[in-house]
């Protein structure tokens, strides 16, 4: 080969680097700039994030201190590696974005392939646009009071097992037991939802090495390769197309193909009802699901991928959110001794109205200061820390003389845990304060300050059901135990750097004490 011949190949290969070096920096370097938008620029190829990159920051830590320097302005510009992203600040814009202008802002941004990934791209969450509002419209009938109602006893059942569980612990030890509280409460909601959604049952608590509640964590887990695919498939979704990386393994979605495509064969063979979510979309399916009102809902046609998939998505948003959840509660409680007195006070109150009878649906439902509780924990320690939209269609977004004409394809972040935190909405905003809930103050509270479940129609569909989880959790825990730190509670909770997941640094733990 000819020195001419090596000296074409070196050029093109200067050549290809210098066209990528373009492609993933300069192209948008002046992206903000251009538009009139105060920006961070961040490091080359990590874009503004590269604090969460490198381990110094939680993604929900990293977000809030771009949200926090830029106090002054409705909205402002960081790079999601280099991937340009509009942050949304001003409630009034959060609003116009989720409800009145909600047509402009359809999608999420993570836009799976359904050759790479069938199971998440049909799954509610990740379907876009007419896809989306027909499974909206449907499923929406699976989430109503009646089908809560309907799955309460599943859930009362479940979590008066888990509490027995511990009880058998403490019968074996005079002393108080210590748990790191997210390991815990992840292997309660496998058994929650295992038998909420798949219709099975498994004990994830005293089994280790169970199937069910390792395929959950594989799911969910959004730290280390799965965090970088995830972001990879918002800024470089034909990139990752083009190299055929699915999110989720073959393996694991195989796994749930087999789990619900079998429970349902042999329920249509045996003719077995259970009030579970398999049982309301093998009823959509049919098109003998009902809405509030008792009316059908609308036609869809249901492939059994699309079944699979909105079983897998709520194991998917259940696992971790259920589990983050009911982990800062308890950790709060521990650390509030007058709140979980008074929280205490209520259900004993309630016990003796029983006289003995079985807690409904409606009791739980109308626990007030429970519900505050509740509420003030999503607020301080949301499950999911920012909420994303795509832009459908090209928009003008415009507050306090601030301007900029967003096209197709632009991205939204909505960052909800900085928004929860900000003093301009939340007086000692890091102050745990269920009485910011009570009946008075919330009215006061301004509209888009508080989205732990998103806003508009694109919010939490099964919010209802997370809530329901939540308070029929501490009526059973508190009955039985008393918690309280121990010495390797945190405080204050430091969230685990790199990791997008809302986790403490070093766990949360607390001691469980049987009460007489």
């Amino acid at each position: 080969m000819n020195v001419f011949t090596w000296s074409n190949i070196l050029l093109f290969i200067v050549t290809c680097i210098l066209i990528l070096m373009y492609s993933c920096i300069l192209k948008n370097w002046w992206y903000f700039s251009s538009r009139n938008t105060k920006f961070i620029r961040g490091w080359p190829f990590v874009g503004t994030l590269h604090e969460f990159f490198f381990g110094n920051k939680s993604f929900a830590d990293s977000v809030a201190s771009f949200y926090f320097r830029f106090a002054n302005e409705p909205f402002f510009g960081i790079y999601e590696l280099t991937y340009p992203v509009f942050v949304v600040r001003n409630p009034e814009l959060v609003k116009k974005i989720t409800t009145q202008d909600f047509e402009h802002f359809l999608n999420h941004q993570s836009n799976f392939d359904e050759n790479l990934d069938s199971i998440l791209a049909r799954s509610l969450f990740f379907s876009r646009d007419q896809k989306w509002k027909d499974m909206r419209s449907v499923l929406s009938a699976s989430f109503t009071g009646n089908k809560m109602r309907m799955m309460f006893d599943l859930i009362c059942d479940c979590t008066n097992k888990f509490i027995l569980t511990l009880v058998k612990g403490h019968s074996k030890s005079s002393n108080s037991i210590e748990f790191e509280l997210k390991d815990l409460f992840s292997r309660y909601t496998t058994n929650l939802i295992a038998t909420s959604a798949f219709g099975l049952e498994v004990d994830a608590v005293t089994d280790n090495e169970n199937e069910f509640y390792l395929a959950g964590k594989k799911v969910t887990n959004f730290d280390g390769i799965q965090g970088i695919k995830l972001l990879l498939l918002d800024v470089m979704p034909k990139l990752i197309k083009f190299c055929r990386i699915p999110f989720l393994d073959e393996s694991l979605c195989n796994y749930f193909r087999n789990v619900v495509l079998s429970t349902m064969a042999y329920r249509e063979k045996n003719n077995v009802f259970r009030p579970d979510m398999i049982h309301l979309l093998m009823e959509a399916r049919k098109g003998t699901l009902q809405d509030a009102d008792g009316n059908a809902t609308k036609k869809y046609d249901w492939k059994d991928d699309d079944i699979v998939a909105q079983c897998a998505i709520f194991f998917f948003a259940g696992f971790e959110t259920t589990s983050t959840l009911i982990s800062f509660m308890t950790h709060e409680l521990a650390c509030n001794q007058d709140v979980q007195q008074k929280l205490y006070d209520e259900i004993i109150a309630i016990e003796k109205e029983l006289n003995g009878g079985p807690v409904t649906y409606e009791i739980i439902k109308g626990f007030k200061f429970m519900e505050m509780v509740v509420l003030e924990s999503l607020r301080l320690w949301p499950p999911v820390s920012q909420s994303d939209r795509q832009v459908a269609k090209p928009y003008r977004l415009e507050a306090n003389g601030n301007v900029v004409q967003l096209t197709t394809y632009d991205a939204i972040w909505i960052p909800i845990y900085a928004i929860h935190r900000d003093p301009e909405y939340w007086s000692h905003p890091n102050r745990f304060d269920p009485e910011r809930f009570n009946e008075e103050n919330r009215k006061t509270i301004q509209a888009c300050t508080y989205l732990p479940f998103g806003n508009g129609m694109r919010t939490c569909i099964a919010s209802r059901f997370a809530l329901m989880v939540a308070k029929t959790f501490f009526y059973h825990l508190l009955r039985e135990f008393k918690i309280d730190k121990s010495d390797k509670t945190p405080n204050p909770v430091i969230l685990k750097p790199n990791s997008i997941n809302m986790h403490a640094e070093n766990g949360l733990w607390a001691r469980f004490m049987p009460r007489q």
